[in-house]
């Protein structure tokens, strides 16, 4: 297949959190995967994470893939970089941090992707070209998968948000995406590996719960790092950046009256440095609306892995 223009280095997250979210309980026990689902055999003769390698390799987007993990697990089971890393998303994600300062230009876009989407070659070239490209000088792109609970298939159990495409019109299911492009020297790294965090942590839990457990968790986060920016000379106003700013959004989406720009700028306020507000038309964080479901997909039970490898 013919490169796209442009390859873009790519991170394959596949850390294993020994405290990762509690699987919803009305899906039976023996339906959860368990383990490093990432070494899971597909009929493919490969296991999960190389199959994702290879349809990420074929798609001629990026650059050979990186995947972040415990090389003990992976070392004979892929065939790409491979950099050991064992623990939670957050020291996965420092990790991917030094990688960044050590060996890459932070002005330039990287895409990280989870370990447990199986995406087809065609999927990822087109969303590539047709969703990531006209929108390339961001600062962060990610994916809104507007789809609805009947049409996931084996994931219609996943969480949803409800945002208006348009400020008047009607509300619409949208599953968050696991890939994003980001140029790391416009974002405030720090903060946005702590929410992306928090957020993987009450993934799978009810919405509305969601937002106080969240809520909580972050506000001592937030308070102390004002406090600690202020005695450095540094004031800050990062609780109502993040928090305070993310929250008013959040109880918006549970209500399903916010439009997906004025989620976009909500997200833009907290992750974005100030110095990048106005960067790409003043549109530096872009969350492109897109229908292919298996962006949306992370395999977490024995249903949704027969469905993706059908």
């Amino acid at each position: 297949m013919e490169d796209l223009p442009g390859k873009i280095p790519i991170f394959i997250l596949a850390g294993q959190d020994p405290l990762q979210s509690r699987d919803p309980e009305y899906l039976p026990s023996s339906e959860i995967i368990s383990g490093n689902k990432g070494l899971i055999p597909l009929p493919t003769g490969v296991c999960l994470a190389q199959e994702l390698i290879l349809r990420l390799r074929k798609s001629g987007c990026f650059y050979d893939p990186i995947l972040i993990g415990p090389a003990e697990d992976y070392r004979k089971k892929i065939d790409c970089k491979l950099v050991d890393c064992h623990g939670s998303l957050k020291h996965t994600l420092n990790t991917l941090v030094e990688i960044i300062r050590k060996r890459l230009d932070p002005e330039k876009p990287l895409a990280i992707i989870t370990y447990d989407i199986l995406p087809t070659v065609d999927e990822i070239t087109a969303l590539i070209r047709d969703s990531y490209l006209p929108e390339a000088e961001c600062i962060f792109w990610g994916q809104l998968i507007n789809s609805s609970p009947e049409q996931m298939g084996a994931g219609h159990w996943k969480p949803f948000y409800r945002l208006r495409i348009s400020k008047n019109g009607p509300s619409h299911h949208f599953y968050p995406g696991h890939l994003l492009i980001i140029r790391p020297c416009g974002l405030r790294i720090r903060e946005l590996i702590y929410l992306m965090d928090l957020v993987y942590r009450f993934r799978n839990g009810n919405l509305g719960i969601r937002g106080v457990q969240m809520s909580l968790r972050g506000l001592g986060y937030f308070l102390y790092r004002d406090l600690a920016n202020l005695f450095s000379g540094k004031p800050s106003l990062l609780l109502y950046s993040f928090l305070i700013n993310s929250l008013i959004a959040y109880f918006k989406l549970i209500i399903g009256s916010i439009t997906v720009h004025e989620f976009e700028s909500s997200m833009k306020t907290g992750f974005v440095r100030h110095a990048f507000q106005s960067h790409h038309c003043n549109r530096p964080l872009v969350m492109s609306q897109i229908k292919t479901k298996s962006f949306a997909k992370d395999i977490d039970t024995r249903s949704e892995l027969l469905e993706a490898t059908d």
